[in-house]
């Protein structure tokens, strides 16, 4: 059991260093949120995006999608441009709780963080050339 979360952890870890900034980013913006870890997630955060929504509303926003990721099918797509990226992500659990998000990143001296986001139910938004 141990020699599995190790190997799991080692895989998690090749996987964000190997992804472009942004969608690592992002990835590790998720993995916070699905371990409840709400301040490393909210530590992400542009600090133009956290005046815009307070610790206590980052929470109450995504407390109730956080207990869906650790059982979620995921698929990304990123689009980078100079210092802005866009990273796409859906959301689906076995439960059939289906949403994705677009969440916009800026890099500002070589950290990438979010700057604001958006977040749909469904997948309607997210197919080929969408």
């Amino acid at each position: 059991m141990v020699g599995a979360a190790v190997l799991a952890l080692a895989v998690a870890i090749y996987v964000l260093s190997v992804a472009p900034a942004p969608l690592s980013t992002v990835k590790t913006f998720v993995a916070s949120l699905e371990t409840n870890d709400f301040e490393a997630a909210y530590s992400i955060y542009h600090a133009d995006l956290r005046q815009r929504q307070s610790f206590p509303e980052f929470v109450e926003a995504w407390k109730g999608r956080s207990s869906s990721l650790s059982k979620a099918n995921r698929s990304w797509s990123t689009d980078v441009e100079n210092d802005t990226a866009e990273v796409k992500g859906r959301f689906s659990t076995a439960g059939g709780v289906d949403w994705s998000a677009v969440f916009r990143l800026i890099n500002q001296d070589e950290l990438w963080q979010i700057i604001d986001y958006e977040v749909m139910d469904g997948l309607s938004d997210f197919g080929p050339g969408a």
